[in-house]
């Protein structure tokens, strides 16, 4: 079964964002026991996957075992990632690369970033109300919104780092049914912030979190199509 789940949708942000939401969450609740489910029975399934998930990586790190799978940046250069390596990338849904760049590249670009920050009297001069989620931080800022620098753009827009998205993207489905949900080989290079911890630091940093959408991902056709088996209820296709 491959078929579009039946739930309204929206091109653009509706009129009443409260209106909108409880009318898909109705559709949902619909749509699901059209299917003999309900969302009770499809939380407690993805509850019992994840405490699954949960025993398996303390398990591999009693063991010994690295949790997260790590690979070589010359098996991604060379694109031969081994079956078991894409596998594992798959369920971890994380991968560590080492060797990407050499020491003194990353050092420069690290000396570059602080260089940055000091010249721009950072600490003295920004005042940022978008960043209150980060106050819980107890040390010096290790998070900061910077974006756009010279160091984190030579980094992101570096051939290695090019290859790297490219065969990382391989290991998901990316044409099924005849259609091509994504090209592996184009990247809108998220701007992600810089992230840095000096000696010294004692506090824990950022700590586990989601980072859900919410309208975007219900309420968008292309979205829906996306997460069609999750909305009929079909946790385990999902």
């Amino acid at each position: 079964m491959d078929t579009e789940p039946n739930l309204p949708f929206w091109d653009e942000t509706p009129t009443s964002v409260t209106e909108a939401t409880r009318a898909i969450k109705q559709a949902l609740h619909a749509e699901m026991s059209h299917h003999g489910r309900t969302i009770e029975a499809v939380v407690a399934e993805a509850e019992e996957y994840l405490l699954g998930e949960i025993a398996d990586i303390e398990a591999t790190r009693r063991s010994g075992n690295e949790v997260w799978p790590i690979v070589p940046f010359a098996d991604i250069a060379s694109g031969e990632l081994t079956a078991q390596q894409r596998a594992h990338i798959r369920r971890r849904g994380c991968v560590v690369v080492r060797g990407t760049f050499d020491r003194a590249t990353a050092e420069e670009w690290d000396r570059e970033i602080v260089d940055y920050v000091d010249t721009n009297h950072f600490f003295e001069n920004y005042r940022g109300p978008g960043d209150d989620f980060f106050e819980t931080v107890e040390s010096k800022p290790e998070i900061y919104p910077i974006y756009w620098s010279r160091a984190q753009m030579q980094a992101r827009q570096d051939p290695r780092m090019a290859r790297t998205r490219s065969i990382l993207n391989r290991c998901w489905t990316y044409e099924s049914g005849g259609h091509q949900w994504f090209d592996p080989d184009r990247d809108l290079l998220y701007p992600d912030r810089i992230r840095r911890r000096p000696p010294g630091t004692t506090s824990a940093g950022l700590g586990p979190h989601l980072d859900p959408g919410t309208i975007d991902l219900w309420m968008s056709k292309n979205y829906q199509i996306a997460f069609r088996s999750l909305f009929r209820g079909d946790f385990a296709s999902y």
